[in-house]
């Protein structure tokens, strides 16, 4: 409701948009609504594909993996990080 009515406040305000634009706008932002009501794509699947779930090992690994090494402290010390 909140959004509805700054919407319609701003309608016919010079730095905002039009009547004209307005009723265009409302227009392009029911198109999702009626894409999905009708099954049009990308509404079309009723199954979602993702991709299967990764592990917190499996992600942990793949980061520290990419880690540079070895690391310097200051003075050009190698510095030992453990995890």
């Amino acid at each position: 409701m909140k959004d509805e009515q700054s919407f319609a406040d701003k309608t016919g305000h010079p730095a905002y948009w039009t009547g004209e634009q307005a009723v265009a706008i409302r227009a392009e932002g029911a198109l999702p609504a009626r894409r999905a009501q009708a099954r049009e794509f990308p509404f079309d699947d009723p199954v979602v594909r993702l991709p299967p779930a990764r592990r917190v090992a499996d992600t942990a690994s793949a980061v520290t993996s990419r880690l540079p090494v070895p690391r310097y402290g200051c003075c050009r010390h190698p510095v030992e990080i453990r995890w």
